[in-house]
C-alpha cells in the first residue's frame, strides 16, 4: 500500500521538524507558510534552550532536547547558561528544584556566591535580598540561532510561501477535503493528509472551517520584542556572557536592582540574550508583560506602533539603564510575535477523531525549542501510536497561574494612552532609542533624530 501524499500548513520550528520526520519515513511532504514575519518562530533569532520545568517528564524531555540541539546543530548552537532572577513571591524555583530531586538532579543553589558574583561582574547587577528576590545560574541553559536553523532545515522540505486562509472541511467524510489560498486557489486533500502546525493561527483555521475536536488548542497572544543594537565592542563582550532572564509575578516595584528605581511594570518575562557570533551586532530583549488576546490574525493591527508597545519599550530602557554594560547601546523599534499557548504550556498533538488531519500546537514561547524532540511524538500520533501528548487532560499550569490571564489588548493599549510619558515618546517608538546616563541626554538625543526626520521630510516635498 503505497504512503499517502502530507500537506503541512505551517512550517515553524515544529512544522518543519515534523516535516523533516515524515521525509525521513519516506513520505511525500508537501509543506505551506505564509512566512509571516510577526509568526512565534520568526523575528527573536536567538532563543534561548533550557533544561528547567516544573515539570519532571517535561525537564527530562527539555534536557534531552539541549543535547539534541548541541550535537546535531552545533554550528547554530552555544552554551553559555542562563542568569535567572524570580521576583517574591514567586516559587517556581522552589518547584524545579522538586523536580530536579526526582530526576537525581543537583538542586539550583539560590542565591549563591557564585550566582551573585555573575550578576555584579558580568552585568554590573545586584538583587535586592531583602524582598526576596531569588537568584540561581543555570550553567547548562543555552542559545540557538532559529532563523539559521528554520533555513536549513527548509532546504530539504518542499514547500511553498503561500498563506493558507481556510480549510475546507467536509463533515460527510470526516476529511480536510481542501486548502484555500489568498490568491484563491484551492489544493485538493481529499486523497492526502494534513498536519496543521499553524501556530497561532491554528485555532481559527480549524473554528472556521467547522471542524468538531474535543481538546484544548493553544490559544493565539501577543508578545513583544526588541532589537538591541551593538557596536562591535559591546558584542565581543557581551557574547562572552550567559543570558539573563527576570521571571515577574503581577505588580513589580523592583527589577534587579543596584540602586533603587520608579520601575514599576507587570512583566511576566524579560530577558536578554546577546549574539551568538563576535560578528553579529544584534541581541535581543523579549519582554513579556500581560499575555494579551488577538482578536484577527489575518488582518491584525500594527500592534506595534501602539502606546502600549511605547510603554514595553520605556521599561525596557529604563531596565537597561541600570547597567553600565548596556550605555550606550541602541534599542530598536518593537518587534510583535503571535505566540500559542496551552494552559499548561505543554505541547498538544491529537488526530481530528477518524479524520485525515492532526493538530499539533507548541503550548509556549519557549516550547517550541523542545520540537527537535517533540516531532517523534507527531509522526507517533501519525502511525497511530499513543503519546503523552495526545491528551485531552489540559490543566492550568500549577505553579504559575499567571500564564493562563489573558487580557484584551484594547483594555491594555487604553490604559497605556493615559499615561502622560507613554504618550510624550509614542511618536518616538520607532526610532532607536540610546541607552544614557540620564534622561536629559535621552530626551535631547530623540528630539535630535525628530528634527533630523523633519528636515528630510521637508527637503523630500
Amino acid at each position: 500500500m503505497s504512503k499517502p501524499l502530507v500537506y503541512i500548513v505551517g512550517l515553524g520550528i515544529f512544522g518543519s521538524f515534523i516535516a523533516q520526520k515524515l521525509i525521513k519515513e519516506g513520505y511525500a511532504v508537501k509543506g505551506f507558510d505564509n512566512d509571516n514575519v510577526n509568526a512565534a518562530s520568526r523575528g527573536v533569532n536567538v532563543r534561548t534552550i533550557r533544561g528547567d520545568y516544573t515539570d519532571p517528564e517535561e525537564m527530562r524531555i527539555a534536557y534531552e532536547c539541549l543535547r539534541r540541539w548541541e550535537r546535531k546543530h552545533s554550528q547554530s548552537f552555544t552554551n553559555r547558561g542562563r542568569l535567572v532572577v524570580y521576583q517574591p513571591g514567586d516559587s517556581t524555583i522552589e518547584n524545579i528544584n522538586k523536580a530536579r530531586k526526582k530526576l537525581l538532579l543537583g538542586e539550583r543553589i539560590i542565591n549563591s556566591s557564585q550566582t551573585l558574583n555573575k550578576l555584579r561582574l558580568d552585568f554590573d547587577l545586584n538583587i535586592d535580598t531583602d524582598t526576596d528576590q531569588k537568584a540561581v545560574f543555570n550553567e547548562d541553559d543555552g542559545l540557538i540561532d532559529l532563523s539559521e536553523i528554520l533555513q536549513t532545515l527548509k532546504t530539504s522540505i518542499p514547500h511553498e510561501k503561500v498563506n493558507i486562509k481556510s480549510l475546507t472541511f467536509n463533515s460527510g467524510l470526516n476529511k480536510i477535503t481542501g486548502l484555500s489560498t489568498d490568491s484563491g486557489e484551492c489544493i485538493d486533500t481529499s486523497e492526502a493528509f494534513v498536519f496543521i502546525t499553524a501556530g497561532a493561527w491554528t485555532p481559527k483555521l480549524l473554528l472556521d472551517a467547522g471542524i468538531p475536536y474535543q481538546r484544548e488548542v493553544s490559544r493565539a497572544v501577543g508578545l513583544f520584542s526588541f532589537p538591541i543594537y551593538l557596536s562591535r565592542e559591546h558584542a565581543s563582550n557581551l557574547s562572552k556572557k550567559p543570558a539573563i532572564s527576570i521571571i515577574g509575578v503581577g505588580k513589580i516595584t523592583t527589577l534587579i536592582l543596584i540602586k533603587k528605581t520608579d520601575i514599576q511594570t507587570d512583566i511576566l518575562l524579560g530577558q536578554f540574550t546577546a549574539p551568538i557570533r563576535d560578528n553579529d551586532l544584534t541581541g535581543w530583549i523579549t519582554w513579556v508583560k500581560r499575555l494579551f488576546s488577538v482578536d484577527d490574525l489575518f488582518d491584525p493591527v500594527d500592534y506595534s506602533i501602539s502606546p502600549y508597545a511605547t510603554k514595553a519599550k520605556l521599561e525596557v530602557f529604563k531596565w537597561l539603564q541600570l547597567s553600565h554594560e548596556f550605555k550606550n547601546v541602541r534599542i530598536g523599534p518593537p518587534q510583535f510575535n503571535f505566540d500559542s499557548v496551552t494552559s499548561d504550556q505543554r505541547h498538544q498533538i491529537f488526530r481530528i477523531e477518524k479524520s485525515n488531519a492532526i493538530v499539533a500546537t507548541n503550548g509556549s514561547w519557549h516550547g517550541a525549542k523542545k520540537a527537535i524532540s517533540v516531532a517523534e511524538h507527531a509522526l507517533q500520533v501519525f502511525k497511530g501510536n499513543p503519546s503523552i501528548y495526545d491528551s485531552s487532560e489540559m490543566t492550568q499550569h500549577p505553579h504559575q497561574p499567571q500564564l493562563n490571564t489573558y487580557e484584551k489588548f484594547s483594555d491594555l493599549n487604553a490604559a497605556a494612552e493615559k499615561e502622560d510619558e507613554v504618550m510624550k515618546f509614542n511618536l518616538y517608538s520607532q526610532f532607536s532609542w540610546i541607552v544614557t546616563e540620564n534622561w536629559q541626554q535621552f530626551e535631547e538625543d530623540l528630539a535630535k533624530q525628530q528634527s533630523l526626520i523633519n528636515n528630510h521630510l521637508e527637503k523630500a516635498t
